[in-house]
């Protein structure tokens, strides 16, 4: 197997690169990145069914941002703290749709509907303190607004860390099946870190897994880059779902240790810089 066969730059290989990569001598049934893959190495349809979005969240979405977008043209010149709170509302509304049509794949993903929290209730409180002046512990003036937005990064911090143990513990949960699986192929990215002679290159590494379940042959990557130093041909144990073998769950302790590190500096950097105003 040839050199660039079995690497490719931030994740560009293809179906057909990856089935090419494949090891499948006994000619079993071959399921790429949950496409069907033919007798010909071309991608024939979904093995597993697509998770459509349910009528009634397309109509709420639909009406939602129809509506918003009527707040925002409405109010933007008479009343800009209405229209900032109109655009919160799409942001968080689509990205609340994203999330429960996508599921938590990984953290990061809360960071749209935490901006979207933010545009829709800092306005929101903004009204509330104009009719009622003394709702609120301390005035929402700037300095206000700014230790309303580094108790929200505190609390987004906690966030980080709780999702990532629960979608440790809920994926773990889903994959009750272990399987023996060997590395067929990395996509990678490099990054630097440091300037001039400190200046150091790392590159990141997202392992493509192949592994047999129920006279098929699968072949799955994985979505998070890490500096875990996996080789081609390298084999482990992966948990996989029986009612979907392409979802896999391989422990990811320094994943895990990252995020904790980034939610724990946001909490005491937040709250830091609270006690210092």
């Amino acid at each position: 197997m040839s050199e660039h066969k079995q690497k490719a730059y931030a994740g560009l290989a293809g179906l057909k690169e990856l089935a090419a990569a494949a090891d499948n001598p006994a000619g079993l049934p071959l399921i790429v990145n949950g496409f069907r893959i033919d007798a010909a190495g071309e991608p024939a349809e979904k093995a597993e069914p697509e998770r459509e979005m349910p009528k009634f969240l397309g109509i709420i979405l639909l009406l939602g941002v129809l509506a918003c977008l009527i707040v925002l043209i409405g109010f933007a010149k008479v009343d800009q703290t209405v229209s900032i709170a109109g655009f919160g509302g799409i942001l968080l509304l689509i990205s609340l749709v994203m999330l429960i049509q996508n599921g938590l794949s990984h953290p990061v993903m809360l960071v749209l509907p935490y901006a979207g929290l933010l545009l829709t209730g800092i306005p929101l409180l903004k009204i509330l303190e104009r009719s009622r002046p003394d709702a609120l512990p301390f005035p929402l003036d700037r300095n206000g607004i700014i230790r309303l937005v580094l108790y929200s990064l505190a609390g987004f911090g906690a966030l980080l860390i709780a999702s990532e143990i629960l979608s440790a513990v809920i994926r773990r949960a889903r994959c009750t099946q272990t399987v023996r699986a060997k590395c067929i192929f990395l996509n990678y990215r490099i990054t630097h870190s440091g300037s001039g002679v400190t200046r150091r290159t790392h590159q990141l590494n997202a392992p493509v897994w192949q592994y047999e379940y129920a006279g098929k042959l699968y072949v799955t990557s994985e979505l998070q880059y890490t500096g875990e130093g996996i080789a081609v041909g390298s084999e482990t144990d992966l948990r996989i779902d029986p009612a979907m073998p392409l979802r896999i769950f391989r422990s990811q302790t320094v994943q895990l240790l990252v995020t904790a590190v980034i939610g724990i500096a946001c909490i005491a950097m937040s709250l830091i810089a609270v006690h210092l105003m």
